[in-house]
């Protein structure tokens, strides 16, 4: 096999799936060691957009040809050799360096798909790592903003770092798993893949609404943790599973709504 049309979209396609399930492998791991029988009822905690990113960005890069030298046999190598380290932050580090040297080095539809994969692998790294580090200051930004929605219809709201409720009653604790900044990037990402599994293009007037989504989403969720904190009845009804699957449901149905509305241009994604 000539080296020079070793990777192209299949290969490249299977190398950022390996990647992907080996940083999942981690999660899956520890969730059946947290959760047990548990787990599988909750996915593991992989969000469907994280699948449906994936599987957009596969479907996009999959009938790209040749294009090992513009992104480094060499590279490509170190990627397959780390693929399978036993480490879920490496593995995704891979996929978003491998995945950003494709982008680069392609064009249409198969550089959409890098660039998602590129995304995803970013998101990843940031809410393993970097988001834990800035967890002070976003989940702080959260509580205020819920303080300040309560402070506009009732007296006495106490807040303190990502602590905020009633100065004499009850209050909830903002976590990161809740957080405005956890919640909104994976969405938008799913959003984006789903105008692109149009066959369209991201020009401005798609990032517009794309941006109009994260504006929705971010509203949605603040208002969530403000009946949160609004008293321990309605913190019950909310944090309940039934109130999940319902914030889930509807997080789900303006993501779908919005890639449907979007008008954009057309590219010509494969079959």
């Amino acid at each position: 096999m000539n080296p020079a049309q070793f990777l192209d979209g299949r290969v490249a396609s299977l190398l950022l799936a390996g990647g992907m399930l080996n940083g999942l492998a981690y999660r899956l791991v520890e969730e059946w060691r947290a959760d047990g029988l548990d787990a599988p009822s909750e996915f593991f905690s992989v969000s469907p957009f994280e699948l449906l990113v994936a599987g957009v960005g596969i479907r996009l890069l999959w009938a790209a040809g040749p294009f090992v030298g513009k992104v480094g046999g060499a590279a490509t190598a170190l990627y397959m050799l780390l693929m399978l380290w036993p480490s879920s932050l490496i593995a995704w580090l891979l996929v978003t360096a491998l995945a950003t040297g494709m982008a680069f080095g392609l064009r249409g539809p198969a550089r959409s798909g890098a660039v998602l994969f590129a995304a995803l692998g970013a998101w990843e790294v940031w809410s393993a790592v970097l988001e834990p580090m800035a967890a002070g200051s976003i989940l702080s930004l959260d509580a205020g903003i819920v303080a300040a929605l309560l402070s506009a219809v009732r007296e006495n709201v106490f807040r303190i770092g990502n602590v905020v409720g009633a100065a004499d009653g009850h209050r909830i604790v903002v976590i990161v798993g809740c957080s405005t900044a956890h919640i909104l990037p994976l969405a938008v990402l799913g959003a984006s893949g789903l105008v692109l599994i149009r066959g369209e293009r991201l020009g401005l007037a798609a990032i517009a609404g794309l941006a109009g989504l994260a504006v929705a989403l971010a509203a949605m969720n603040l208002c969530r943790l403000t009946l949160m904190a609004w008293s321990a009845d309605l913190y019950h009804i909310v944090h309940s599973s039934t109130g999940a699957m319902v914030f889930d449901a509807l997080t789900s149905l303006a993501v779908v709504a919005a890639a449907l509305a979007i008008q954009t241009r057309r590219t010509g994604v494969p079959p």
